[in-house]
Protein backbone atom coordinates (compact mmCIF):
# COMPACT_ATOMS: atom_id res chain seq x y z
CA UNK A 1 0.00 0.00 0.00
CA UNK A 2 1.30 3.52 -1.23
CA UNK A 3 2.39 6.00 1.85
CA UNK A 4 2.74 9.60 1.62
CA UNK A 5 4.32 12.35 3.96
CA UNK A 6 2.12 15.09 4.34
CA UNK A 7 4.28 18.39 3.70
CA UNK A 8 3.00 19.82 7.48
CA UNK A 9 0.33 18.82 9.99
CA UNK A 10 -3.04 20.36 9.24
CA UNK A 11 -4.81 22.80 11.82
CA UNK A 12 -8.24 23.95 11.62
CA UNK A 13 -10.51 26.21 13.05
CA UNK A 14 -14.05 27.92 12.02
CA UNK A 15 -16.71 30.39 13.48
CA UNK A 16 -20.51 30.51 12.55
CA UNK A 17 -21.12 34.49 12.33
CA UNK A 18 -24.10 35.28 13.76
CA UNK A 19 -23.70 32.38 15.87
CA UNK A 20 -20.60 32.48 16.74
CA UNK A 21 -19.22 28.89 16.43
CA UNK A 22 -15.67 28.29 16.24
CA UNK A 23 -13.95 25.42 14.81
CA UNK A 24 -10.50 23.71 15.22
CA UNK A 25 -8.89 20.44 13.51
CA UNK A 26 -5.63 18.99 13.67
CA UNK A 27 -3.72 15.61 11.61
CA UNK A 28 -2.64 13.67 14.42
CA UNK A 29 -0.10 12.10 12.37
CA UNK A 30 2.42 13.41 9.14
CA UNK A 31 1.73 9.73 7.38
CA UNK A 32 -1.49 8.99 5.14
CA UNK A 33 -2.34 6.00 2.76
CA UNK A 34 -4.09 5.31 0.11
CA UNK A 35 -7.58 3.48 0.76
CA UNK A 36 -8.38 -0.25 -0.16
CA UNK A 37 -8.71 1.05 -3.90
CA UNK A 38 -5.38 1.91 -5.34
CA UNK A 39 -6.73 2.24 -8.47
CA UNK A 40 -8.49 5.58 -7.65
CA UNK A 41 -5.40 7.07 -6.46
CA UNK A 42 -6.87 8.57 -3.79
CA UNK A 43 -4.99 9.28 -0.31
CA UNK A 44 -6.56 9.65 2.59
CA UNK A 45 -6.32 12.03 5.36
CA UNK A 46 -6.87 11.50 8.84
CA UNK A 47 -8.89 15.04 10.02
CA UNK A 48 -10.46 15.96 13.17
CA UNK A 49 -12.61 19.36 13.84
CA UNK A 50 -13.38 20.75 17.45
CA UNK A 51 -16.53 22.91 17.47
CA UNK A 52 -17.56 25.36 20.19
CA UNK A 53 -19.82 28.20 20.40
CA UNK A 54 -21.02 31.35 22.69
CA UNK A 55 -24.89 31.76 21.21
CA UNK A 56 -24.23 35.05 20.14
CA UNK A 57 -26.30 36.41 17.52
CA UNK A 58 -28.58 38.91 16.23
CA UNK A 59 -31.86 38.61 17.88
CA UNK A 60 -34.13 38.26 14.84
CA UNK A 61 -32.31 35.12 13.96
CA UNK A 62 -32.99 31.88 15.56
CA UNK A 63 -30.29 30.93 18.25
CA UNK A 64 -29.37 27.09 16.58
CA UNK A 65 -27.49 25.02 14.77
CA UNK A 66 -28.95 21.38 14.35
CA UNK A 67 -31.79 22.23 16.71
CA UNK A 68 -32.53 24.28 19.92
CA UNK A 69 -33.18 23.48 23.73
CA UNK A 70 -35.64 24.84 25.83
CA UNK A 71 -33.40 28.81 26.21
CA UNK A 72 -33.31 29.04 22.49
CA UNK A 73 -29.44 28.27 21.94
CA UNK A 74 -28.54 25.48 19.17
CA UNK A 75 -27.21 21.98 20.13
CA UNK A 76 -25.58 19.57 17.95
CA UNK A 77 -27.05 16.40 17.53
CA UNK A 78 -25.93 12.63 16.98
CA UNK A 79 -25.65 12.21 13.44
CA UNK A 80 -24.27 15.84 12.04
CA UNK A 81 -22.10 15.90 9.71
CA UNK A 82 -19.15 18.76 8.26
CA UNK A 83 -18.68 18.12 4.52
CA UNK A 84 -15.41 19.53 2.96
CA UNK A 85 -14.61 20.10 -0.47
CA UNK A 86 -11.88 22.28 -2.21
CA UNK A 87 -13.19 24.98 -4.99
CA UNK A 88 -9.78 26.13 -6.77
CA UNK A 89 -10.30 26.54 -10.55
CA UNK A 90 -9.30 23.06 -12.50
CA UNK A 91 -8.97 21.20 -9.20
CA UNK A 92 -12.62 21.32 -7.60
CA UNK A 93 -13.75 18.40 -5.97
CA UNK A 94 -10.06 16.86 -5.56
CA UNK A 95 -10.03 17.05 -1.63
CA UNK A 96 -13.49 15.78 -0.38
CA UNK A 97 -14.75 13.93 2.38
CA UNK A 98 -16.37 14.66 5.97
CA UNK A 99 -16.39 14.63 9.36
CA UNK A 100 -18.85 13.24 11.68
CA UNK A 101 -19.93 14.17 15.36
CA UNK A 102 -17.85 12.79 17.95
CA UNK A 103 -18.23 14.02 21.19
CA UNK A 104 -20.91 16.71 22.17
CA UNK A 105 -24.08 16.08 20.98
CA UNK A 106 -27.18 17.72 23.17
CA UNK A 107 -24.92 20.83 23.74
CA UNK A 108 -23.40 23.72 21.92
CA UNK A 109 -19.59 22.23 21.82
CA UNK A 110 -18.54 19.62 19.69
CA UNK A 111 -15.93 17.49 18.41
CA UNK A 112 -16.02 16.26 14.44
CA UNK A 113 -14.02 13.72 13.15
CA UNK A 114 -13.23 11.78 10.20
CA UNK A 115 -11.27 11.34 6.66
CA UNK A 116 -10.77 13.74 4.00
CA UNK A 117 -9.57 12.33 0.42
CA UNK A 118 -7.67 13.81 -2.16
CA UNK A 119 -7.02 12.35 -5.55
CA UNK A 120 -5.95 12.87 -9.20
CA UNK A 121 -2.05 13.11 -7.61
CA UNK A 122 -3.88 16.83 -6.11
CA UNK A 123 -1.88 18.22 -2.87
CA UNK A 124 -3.54 20.52 -1.04
CA UNK A 125 -1.39 23.99 -0.33
CA UNK A 126 -1.82 26.32 2.18
CA UNK A 127 -3.96 28.91 -0.12
CA UNK A 128 -6.43 26.18 -1.39
CA UNK A 129 -9.37 27.07 -1.26
CA UNK A 130 -12.11 25.35 0.96
CA UNK A 131 -15.81 24.97 1.48
CA UNK A 132 -17.62 23.89 4.15
CA UNK A 133 -21.42 22.76 4.80
CA UNK A 134 -22.92 21.72 8.07
CA UNK A 135 -25.44 18.78 7.59
CA UNK A 136 -28.15 17.85 10.56
CA UNK A 137 -29.07 14.41 11.11
CA UNK A 138 -32.32 15.63 10.29
CA UNK A 139 -31.51 17.37 6.70
CA UNK A 140 -33.87 17.61 4.11
CA UNK A 141 -32.45 19.87 1.51
CA UNK A 142 -29.19 18.55 0.27
CA UNK A 143 -28.45 15.87 -1.99
CA UNK A 144 -25.52 13.76 -1.30
CA UNK A 145 -23.41 11.95 -3.46
CA UNK A 146 -24.05 8.23 -4.99
CA UNK A 147 -20.86 7.15 -2.42
CA UNK A 148 -22.09 9.20 0.23
CA UNK A 149 -18.58 12.16 0.51
CA UNK A 150 -19.75 14.67 -1.24
CA UNK A 151 -22.96 17.63 -1.27
CA UNK A 152 -24.21 17.45 -5.12
CA UNK A 153 -27.01 20.30 -4.61
CA UNK A 154 -29.18 22.22 -2.42
CA UNK A 155 -33.28 22.06 -2.81
CA UNK A 156 -35.98 22.94 -0.56
CA UNK A 157 -38.82 20.86 -0.82
CA UNK A 158 -42.49 21.48 -0.88
CA UNK A 159 -43.18 20.37 2.73
CA UNK A 160 -43.00 22.04 5.92
CA UNK A 161 -41.57 21.77 9.47
CA UNK A 162 -44.34 21.99 13.54
CA UNK A 163 -42.43 24.36 15.00
CA UNK A 164 -39.44 26.51 14.53
CA UNK A 165 -36.51 23.93 15.99
CA UNK A 166 -37.52 20.54 13.44
CA UNK A 167 -37.30 23.53 10.94
CA UNK A 168 -33.70 24.70 11.81
CA UNK A 169 -33.21 20.88 12.07
CA UNK A 170 -34.45 19.93 8.38
CA UNK A 171 -34.01 23.45 6.60
CA UNK A 172 -30.48 24.77 7.45
CA UNK A 173 -27.89 25.35 5.11
CA UNK A 174 -24.75 26.51 6.84
CA UNK A 175 -21.59 26.86 4.57
CA UNK A 176 -18.44 28.71 4.46
CA UNK A 177 -15.19 29.22 2.43
CA UNK A 178 -12.02 29.19 3.79
CA UNK A 179 -8.00 28.55 2.89
CA UNK A 180 -6.17 24.78 3.73
CA UNK A 181 -3.38 25.93 5.31
CA UNK A 182 -5.60 27.98 7.63
CA UNK A 183 -8.49 25.76 8.16
CA UNK A 184 -11.00 28.71 9.54
CA UNK A 185 -14.80 28.63 8.31
CA UNK A 186 -17.08 31.13 9.03
CA UNK A 187 -20.17 29.73 8.19
CA UNK A 188 -23.28 31.40 6.93
CA UNK A 189 -27.05 30.45 7.65
CA UNK A 190 -28.93 31.09 4.10
CA UNK A 191 -32.20 29.81 4.80
CA UNK A 192 -35.14 32.38 6.69
CA UNK A 193 -37.64 30.57 8.44
CA UNK A 194 -40.97 31.66 8.71
CA UNK A 195 -43.11 30.82 12.25
CA UNK A 196 -47.16 30.85 11.11
CA UNK A 197 -50.03 30.75 13.67
CA UNK A 198 -53.53 30.74 12.28
CA UNK A 199 -56.27 30.96 14.95
CA UNK A 200 -60.13 30.16 14.24
CA UNK A 201 -62.07 32.18 15.49
CA UNK A 202 -65.50 31.09 13.43
CA UNK A 203 -67.57 28.87 15.51
CA UNK A 204 -68.78 25.36 14.81
CA UNK A 205 -67.35 25.31 11.05
CA UNK A 206 -64.50 23.92 12.58
CA UNK A 207 -63.30 21.26 15.11
CA UNK A 208 -61.01 19.96 17.04
CA UNK A 209 -58.89 17.17 15.49
CA UNK A 210 -59.88 18.76 12.41
CA UNK A 211 -57.24 18.45 9.54
CA UNK A 212 -56.76 21.27 7.20
CA UNK A 213 -54.85 21.26 3.87
CA UNK A 214 -52.52 24.37 3.80
CA UNK A 215 -50.82 25.58 1.06
CA UNK A 216 -48.62 28.96 1.37
CA UNK A 217 -47.84 31.07 -1.88
CA UNK A 218 -44.46 33.50 -1.32
CA UNK A 219 -45.21 34.93 -4.98
CA UNK A 220 -45.74 33.46 -8.69
CA UNK A 221 -42.60 30.75 -8.82
CA UNK A 222 -43.77 27.30 -7.66
CA UNK A 223 -40.53 26.34 -6.23
CA UNK A 224 -41.20 28.97 -3.01
CA UNK A 225 -44.89 27.22 -2.57
CA UNK A 226 -44.78 25.14 0.85
CA UNK A 227 -47.87 22.80 1.59
CA UNK A 228 -49.17 20.53 4.39
CA UNK A 229 -52.19 18.96 5.85
CA UNK A 230 -52.03 19.70 9.55
CA UNK A 231 -54.36 18.91 12.56
CA UNK A 232 -56.06 21.86 14.47
CA UNK A 233 -55.55 21.57 18.15
CA UNK A 234 -56.64 24.15 20.82
CA UNK A 235 -53.74 24.88 23.15
CA UNK A 236 -56.21 27.36 24.69
CA UNK A 237 -59.40 29.36 24.02
CA UNK A 238 -59.12 29.12 20.20
CA UNK A 239 -58.41 26.48 17.81
CA UNK A 240 -55.44 27.20 15.67
CA UNK A 241 -52.85 25.40 13.26
CA UNK A 242 -49.22 25.80 13.71
CA UNK A 243 -46.14 25.45 11.21
CA UNK A 244 -42.60 26.74 10.08
CA UNK A 245 -41.75 27.23 6.38
CA UNK A 246 -38.69 27.32 5.74
CA UNK A 247 -37.09 29.19 2.33
CA UNK A 248 -33.83 30.43 0.78
CA UNK A 249 -32.66 33.83 1.79
CA UNK A 250 -33.58 36.68 -0.86
CA UNK A 251 -36.87 35.00 -1.46
CA UNK A 252 -39.25 37.50 -2.43
CA UNK A 253 -42.70 38.26 -0.95
CA UNK A 254 -45.16 39.58 -3.24
CA UNK A 255 -47.61 42.16 -2.45
CA UNK A 256 -50.46 38.96 -3.17
CA UNK A 257 -48.67 36.42 -0.72
CA UNK A 258 -50.73 33.95 0.66
CA UNK A 259 -51.91 31.54 3.13
CA UNK A 260 -54.67 29.39 1.62
CA UNK A 261 -56.66 27.21 4.33
CA UNK A 262 -58.93 24.26 3.16
CA UNK A 263 -61.27 21.71 5.33
CA UNK A 264 -64.38 19.47 4.98
CA UNK A 265 -67.12 19.61 8.10
CA UNK A 266 -69.68 18.06 6.81
CA UNK A 267 -71.42 18.84 5.02
CA UNK A 268 -69.45 21.70 3.85
CA UNK A 269 -66.39 22.37 2.12
CA UNK A 270 -64.75 25.75 3.93
CA UNK A 271 -62.19 27.62 2.81
CA UNK A 272 -60.30 30.46 3.20
CA UNK A 273 -57.43 32.81 1.82
CA UNK A 274 -55.42 35.03 3.87
CA UNK A 275 -53.13 37.24 3.16
CA UNK A 276 -49.55 37.85 5.09
CA UNK A 277 -47.19 40.89 4.89
CA UNK A 278 -46.70 43.35 1.97
CA UNK A 279 -43.74 43.03 -0.64
CA UNK A 280 -40.85 42.43 1.00
CA UNK A 281 -37.64 40.03 0.84
CA UNK A 282 -36.81 37.23 3.23
CA UNK A 283 -32.68 37.60 4.34
CA UNK A 284 -31.40 34.88 5.16
CA UNK A 285 -30.39 33.81 8.75
CA UNK A 286 -33.93 35.36 10.04
CA UNK A 287 -36.74 33.85 12.18
CA UNK A 288 -40.08 35.85 10.84
CA UNK A 289 -44.00 35.77 13.07
CA UNK A 290 -47.16 35.64 11.16
CA UNK A 291 -50.00 35.57 13.32
CA UNK A 292 -53.60 35.77 11.62
CA UNK A 293 -57.22 35.30 13.06
CA UNK A 294 -59.82 33.76 10.63
CA UNK A 295 -63.18 34.94 11.35
CA UNK A 296 -65.30 34.03 8.56
CA UNK A 297 -64.74 31.50 5.68
CA UNK A 298 -66.36 30.75 2.45
CA UNK A 299 -68.32 27.56 1.53
CA UNK A 300 -66.62 25.99 -1.58
CA UNK A 301 -68.96 24.03 -4.29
Amino acid sequence: MKTVSLIKSVACCAALAAFAISFQSCSKSSIVQDPEEPETKVVAIPYTASVGSDNTGSSTAPQTRATINSSKKYIFQAGDRLFVENTDSGHEGDVYGYLTIATGEGTSSATFDGTLYSKNGFTPADNTPLKATLVSVNDRIHSISSDGFTITGTTYPSSIAADLAEAVSMFSDFTSTGLYGTKSFILQQSSAFVSFSILFEVGDKISLGQIVDVAVTPNSDPSTSRSASLVVVQPGSYKKIMFTAAFPGGTKLDADANISLNWFLSPNNYHKVVSFGSSNTLQANKSYNVGRSIVDVSISI
